[in-house]
């Protein structure tokens, strides 16, 4: 009987062990699924800044300016006796060379990291080396004998660090001027986005068929040419800090 009873006790507590070990497995596995949607829903946050920052911004007057907060990293998730490893923080910088751009990258765990950049009015999304515009700019305006064009440039502290948010302000200074003559301008770009800006600009070319204006592509960059036109230029300088 004794035997009998120390067996059964064994028993209980294998089936205990195997029961708690099922669970832990469970669990954990249940936190790293919810730190996976929280770096997919930070993603979706990123994004969400940088279009919106692409929207204020061409609607900001001389002298006006924004505050924009960035997650640096997403939730981290907490568990009883175990919390899955936390991502890193992301960075955010001024690039200074070309035209200027403000650049986020991710620090994720689980999911491929990325960057988006705001240049040139446009915002880009860059994962795996692929750049995808997801908010392309209106940056060239043309009727029949006046052009448009706006550029954008960017310029900053080249790193903006922190933990938690980053609130950045970014004042702008716009220029108008017209003048009639021969138009050119260029647009002097990031290696990283060149692509998708050609594919861009490609298709405005398609669009300028027929009149007196065409793009053409640099080596790191791109080229609006036209002749004796009436040109509307709109320079806008954007100067990004850490709000105080």
């Amino acid at each position: 009987m004794q035997r009998a009873g120390v067996s059964e006790a064994v028993g209980a507590i294998r089936i205990l062990s195997i029961a708690a070990l099922c669970i832990s497995i469970y669990y954990t596995s249940y936190l790293r699924n919810a730190a996976s949607r929280n770096e997919a829903s930070h993603r979706s946050q990123i994004t969400g800044k940088f279009l919106s920052l692409g929207d204020l911004v061409g609607r900001l007057e001389n002298g006006g300016q924004i505050l924009i907060t960035i997650p640096l990293s997403p939730e981290p998730v907490s568990g009883f006796l175990y919390s899955p490893p936390r991502p890193l923080a992301g960075r955010v910088e001024v690039e200074n060379s070309g035209q200027g751009r403000l650049c986020y990258t991710s620090g994720y765990l689980y999911h491929s990291n990325f960057s988006v950049l705001f240049e040139g009015g446009g915002v880009i999304l860059i994962q795996e080396g692929t750049p995808l515009m997801l908010s392309p700019p209106d940056l060239l305006r043309v009727t029949e004998n006046e052009v448009h064009t706006v550029e954008y440039r960017i310029s900053g502290s080249d790193r903006l660090s922190g933990t938690g948010n980053l609130t950045l302000r970014v004042r702008c200074s716009r220029e108008e001027t017209y003048l009639w003559e021969n138009v050119y301008y260029t647009l002097a770009l990031d290696n990283r986005t060149l692509p998708v800006w050609r594919s861009y600009f490609q298709q405005e070319n398609r669009r300028l068929s027929g009149l007196p204006l065409s793009v053409e592509p640099l080596e790191n960059g791109i080229s609006i040419r036209g002749d004796n036109l009436l040109w509307h230029r709109t320079v806008v300088e954007l100067r990004i800090e850490l709000a105080g």
